[in-house]
């Protein structure tokens, strides 16, 4: 659903990171098309607007070539994702 015309192969990966920074940059290299990285999750406070409250937070970061991946796609794949990992109910929909 994100991929254009021209691409041949349909090759993605995803990467869990363990402890490490998944906020670094992951080199996508042919024939990839893109790279979906997954930290370790852990329990952080966010604030709701009045107080702070404890929250699940799992670290995303997506990687991908622009040459054959449109960015608004890449995008919105990336806020299904975490739609559907937000609210495990929503895969069964």
């Amino acid at each position: 659903f994100f991929f254009n015309d021209t691409a041949t192969t349909e090759i993605y990966t995803i990467l869990f990171v363990g402890s490490a920074d998944v906020y670094k940059r992951q080199i996508v290299n042919s024939p990839e098309l893109g790279i979906l990285g997954v930290s370790k999750s852990q329990i952080m406070p966010i604030w709701n607007g009045s107080e702070f409250e404890p929250r699940m937070m799992l670290p995303l970061s997506l990687s991908y070539d622009h040459r054959l991946i449109n960015g608004g796609a890449a995008g919105k794949f990336l806020c299904d994702v975490v739609h559907l990992l937000s609210d495990l109910r929503a895969m069964i929909l």
